[in-house]
Parts: C-alpha cells; sequence; structure tokens
C-alpha cells in the first residue's frame, strides 16, 4: 500500500485537478486505504482527508454531454464502511414543498434524494451495484437550542448532515463555540464560521438550479482571528429544524451553521449536499492524486474522473472575472399628448428588464422626479418611482401592517408636501387599496385603506401588465438603484424565468420595501438589490431604514404632457 502525506489544506486538491498526473495503475480494496479526516480540521481551519470519486451526476452545466463523476469527503471509516459527503452543492430543492410543518421524515428532499436523485446517481454506470450503498438508520434529533422536535428517526440510502454532524471533529469539522448559558440551552453550540465547512456549487447547479451564492468579496472572521472569504459560496440545508417544524437549520456561505428560523422549509433555493454509508468491504479503488481516489466502475469513469473540473475555482473565476456593460439608458417618450403613452411591455422585454414610457412630476431635493408608468387608461395613469428616493423604517412600533403604518402616514403627509405643490396634489386620485395578506404564511395585512401615496404590495411586484417578471426570484426588472449607474456587472449563476442573465451594479442597486408582511406580523416583504422578492424573515417592520419606491395614479383630465429635452412632464392644467 501506498505511503499517503496528509496535506496541509485543500489547495494541493484542487491544483490537482486543474494539473491531472498520469493514471496509478495499481488497484486497491478501498478498506485497505481510505483513513479518516484529520481530527477537527487543519491549524488552517480547513477540512482535510480523502475524497472519493464514485457514481455521476449532471454537473458541469452541460446537459448533452451526459453526467459526470461525482466527488466525496470521506467524513469517517469504521467497520469496512465509510460516511461520504459530496465535495460540492449537486443540486438545489425546497425541504418540503408546502410552508406546513414537516420534518425530516416526511419531507418532500427525503423523498427525493432516495429515489429520483440515487437513481440518477448511478443511472450511467451499468457495472456500478447500487447495494453497495448501505440503507443506515438516520437519527432525526431535536433541534439543540428551541427543542424543536425532529420527528421520528428514518432508515434511508441518501440523506443530509444533521446540525450536531457539521461539529463533530471526528468528521474533520470545527468544533462550535460555546453559548452564554442566560441565552439558550445548557450545552447547546453555535455555529462558528469555518473554512471546513464551506461548500460550492457544481457549474450545473449554480446555472439551473439558482442557488443563493455569495457574489461579493466578503469576509467574515473565524475563531482563530482569521478572515473567511466566501465569494462563490453557497448555503445549504440541513436535516434538523429550526425554531420550529416550518424551518431548517442550515450552514451558510461562510461556513456557520444556524438553528434559528433563517430558512423557511419551501425555500426554493436550498442547496443540497447529500450524504452516503458505504459498504467499502466491496470496492476496488485506484489512486489518481494524493488522497484523490476513484472507484473502479469502467476505464472510461476513471478517465471522466481525471478530467473533473474544479467547480470551485470555475464559480470563484466566473464571479472575479469583470463583465462590465454600459447601462441602459432610461429613456422616456417625448409626447406632447398622452395618447403617444403606453402601458409597458407585458411581463419585461427579451432581456428581462422593465420596458416602457417614463414621465416626469414633482420635485426631489431640487431634481425633477422620474416616473415609470406602470399602466394607463382613459382616465388615469399609475406611476412608480424610477429611483428610490430615500430610506425609512417601515412601521416604528413594529407591526408590518399598512395601514398604520409609520411609512403610510409620512407619505400621504411629510413627504406629499414635499415632493408636491399643491395643485399637483389636487390631480392626485385617493386610491382604494385591498391589502392582500401573505398567502405563504396566512398573516394579514390589516383593512383595506384610501391613500394618495402608497407602495406595491407582493402582487403587485409580479404583475407582468405592470411590465414585471411574473415570479419572485431574481429580474432586472425589479433592480432599483438611486440614480442611473454608468454600468452593471454580470452576476453569475443567477437568470430569471425566462433564463435571461441577471445584471446589477452592486455598489450602487438598492433593497426597498412593500407593503405585504412576511412571515409574521413583524416582518415585511421587500426586493432586494437583484430583484428577488423576499416575503418571509429578511426584515422586521421596525429594523432598518429600507429605501422606498411611492406610487401615484394621477387623473389625467387634470394635467396634459409637455416634452422636455427627450421627456415628458405632467403639467398642472
Amino acid at each position: 500500500m501506498k505511503n499517503k502525506v496528509i496535506v496541509a489544506t485543500c489547495a494541493l486538491f484542487f491544483s490537482f485537478l486543474l494539473n491531472i498526473t498520469a493514471f496509478a495503475d495499481s488497484v486497491y480494496k478501498c478498506n485497505e486505504i481510505l483513513t479518516n479526516p484529520e481530527f477537527g480540521g487543519t491549524k488552517e481551519d480547513d477540512w482535510n482527508g480523502d475524497r472519493i470519486f464514485l457514481g455521476s451526476y449532471e454537473q458541469d452545466g452541460n446537459l448533452s454531454n451526459g453526467s459526470e463523476p461525482v466527488l466525496w469527503r470521506v467524513l469517517q471509516v469504521k467497520n469496512n464502511k465509510a460516511l461520504l459527503l459530496s465535495e460540492y452543492a449537486l443540486d438545489a430543492k425546497p425541504f418540503s414543498e408546502t410552508s406546513s410543518p414537516t420534518t425530516w421524515e416526511k419531507s418532500s428532499v427525503r423523498q427525493w434524494l432516495n429515489s429520483d436523485f440515487y437513481n440518477a446517481l448511478f443511472k450511467s454506470r451499468g457495472t456500478w451495484k447500487k447495494k453497495y450503498v448501505l440503507k443506515t438508520k438516520i437519527k432525526s434529533s431535536d433541534n439543540p437550542v428551541y427543542g424543536t422536535n425532529g420527528g421520528g428517526d428514518t432508515i434511508d440510502k441518501v440523506f443530509l448532515l444533521s446540525w450536531e454532524d457539521m461539529y463533530n471533529e471526528k468528521y474533520g469539522f470545527v468544533k462550535g463555540l460555546p453559548v452564554p448559558m442566560n441565552n439558550i440551552k445548557e450545552g447547546a453550540l453555535y455555529g462558528a464560521v469555518s473554512k471546513s465547512r464551506l461548500c460550492y456549487p457544481t457549474l450545473y447547479a449554480a446555472k439551473y438550479t439558482n442557488p443563493l451564492i455569495t457574489r461579493n468579496t466578503s469576509f467574515s472572521i473565524n475563531p482563530y482571528g482569521e478572515q473567511v472569504n466566501g465569494i462563490g459560496s453557497i448555503y445549504y440545508i440541513l436535516r434538523t429544524p429550526g425554531v420550529d417544524q416550518r424551518y431548517i437549520t442550515y450552514v451558510s456561505r461562510w461556513g456557520r451553521t444556524t438553528y434559528n428560523f433563517l430558512s423557511p422549509i419551501d425555500h426554493t433555493e436550498s442547496s443540497i449536499r447529500p450524504a452516503v454509508w458505504v459498504d467499502i468491504s466491496k470496492l476496488n479503488i485506484v489512486e489518481i492524486s494524493d488522497r484523490i481516489y476513484c472507484v473502479v466502475e469502467d476505464d472510461n469513469y476513471v478517465e471522466q474522473a481525471k478530467q473533473a473540473k474544479n467547480y470551485k475555482n470555475e464559480i470563484i473565476s466566473s464571479l472575479t472575472s469583470t463583465y462590465q456593460v454600459k447601462a441602459n439608458s432610461v429613456s422616456a417618450s417625448e409626447a406632447d399628448s398622452f395618447d403617444e403613452i403606453s402601458n409597458p411591455v407585458y411581463g419585461g422585454n427579451e432581456k428581462g428588464e422593465w420596458e416602457g414610457d417614463r414621465v416626469y412630476f414633482g420635485q426631489y431635493n431640487g431634481q425633477k422626479v422620474l416616473w415609470r408608468v406602470l399602466q394607463k387608461n382613459e382616465n388615469n395613469i399609475l406611476l412608480l418611482s424610477e429611483y428610490a428616493l430615500e430610506k425609512k423604517v417601515f412601521d416604528k412600533s413594529g407591526i408590518s401592517v399598512w395601514e398604520n403604518s409609520s411609512v403610510r402616514n409620512y407619505l400621504n403627509n411629510k413627504w406629499l408636501e414635499k415632493v408636491f405643490t399643491q395643485s399637483q396634489i389636487m390631480v392626485l386620485n385617493e386610491k382604494t387599496l385591498k391589502n392582500q395578506k401573505n398567502k405563504r404564511y396566512n398573516i394579514s395585512a390589516g383593512h383595506s385603506t384610501k391613500d394618495k401615496v402608497w407602495l406595491l404590495s407582493y402582487d403587485d411586484i409580479m404583475n407582468p401588465a405592470y411590465g414585471f417578471v411574473s415570479d419572485d426570484t431574481e429580474s432586472n426588472s425589479r433592480i432599483c438603484y438611486t440614480s442611473q449607474p454608468k454600468s452593471v456587472t454580470k452576476i453569475f449563476g443567477k437568470f430569471d424565468k425566462n433564463e435571461n442573465q441577471i445584471f446589477s451594479n452592486t455598489k450602487l442597486a438598492v433593497s426597498w420595501l412593500l407593503r405585504t408582511p412576511g412571515f409574521s406580523n413583524q416582518y415585511i416583504s421587500d426586493v432586494n438589490k437583484f430583484g428577488d422578492v423576499y416575503r418571509h424573515e429578511q426584515r422586521k417592520a421596525n429594523n432598518k431604514t429600507t429605501y422606498i419606491r411611492p406610487v401615484i395614479e394621477i387623473d389625467l383630465t387634470k394635467v396634459r404632457l409637455e416634452s422636455n429635452n427627450g421627456y415628458s412632464e405632467i403639467i398642472v392644467q
């Protein structure tokens, strides 16, 4: 048996994948050569251990060339068995198809892993015998902090790791840090930032499943006082429940676990990092680099493993490459008649951008306010401010009901008088708003209101008649700035529902408030700087000021249009 040199970090592994060496002819019994990882990770706060190619799954994003060999970390070797964890996030699935309380035992992701995923993993390899993957009793432990019931134990071939697994030093992970006893249960740990738990998506997962990738260079500090760069990494879910059974624990993009409610079980962008137990006494393997092995399925499989992509480097390279493009100019019709003003392009244009007419009306801080025309009929025109004008807390009392909110009072009083003259205020319609509840969490939005100025609702922001893409994921049609940027940047791995690439100047784009409540009546929905709509726990109603984009409706019988340097301006008659 070959002597194996324990590498200090995973760097040599990744450099190997870029510079493949000659294939070693020696074939070994798996149980004679695989070893346990370095206890508790390395001094450099990284995971270090054996890795093995086994099975195939779509990974390179090229659907025409078939699936690629899957690389796994060897977390534990025990009694001719090995616990394997996929090196990369292979797909993205919700933990549950609904928001109803669910445990691992009843989850849709468990069913998918043990059926569609399991079958796909070995579909292309006729010589592979599925019996080598073992059925294992999986303990469904309770949440260590909140005591949320984890449900019944299960028997699975494929599963997700638990919250406790991610702090198991025998598996090569850095241990968590103790939590002050006056905060939570005695003996609980909280998530330490750690490179040993970082995960990166495959190109397939990044492009076709839209997981939440860290797009910018962003650092967190680990327990050793060192920076952990999460660029290109993604969060992945665990099987342990969160604060209650509507939420699931996960590992963040900086390798920190969370045990609270930050990941709803029906979140569609939850990345999946499968685990399996394998009977290694029956497996033959070859070593294709130091501590990198490949199951001998057939010669073609070994050759494919030798050519495997380093998805971590691929993702980081794509994110750090510059894709600067000139921002689309904010065009507006130079019209003298409202007959020349039209409704926006239904559902956005071919590039997924909002496209329509824009007009001036009112002044803010000495500048004319530019508005998007969301809808026009014979008598009225509905307008949304083109830019985010200022920051406000939704409600100082912390309740996310538009009817009684601080921001509603401000918009319909001080803001109204700040932006419009008295004659301009007179042409604004007082609109009756039906304030829809949060349908996912069944949270009431309060009674209908009558307003001259308001914020869009969750349903409004996905209304194709207003020129928006008709789903709540990233969309160029919803990205907002405080002023027109000179350039925007390609956001790798993010596409809208029509496969349009997402572009945003992330330094200038802002999040902006909606009037629909979030997952409880203390949270409010908003749109982030990538045009992604959040309707759960992202923003408390009384926590942090957030940009607003006011909406108004004007009575066309009382105004006219004048051309003004390439734009149209609404003038009170």
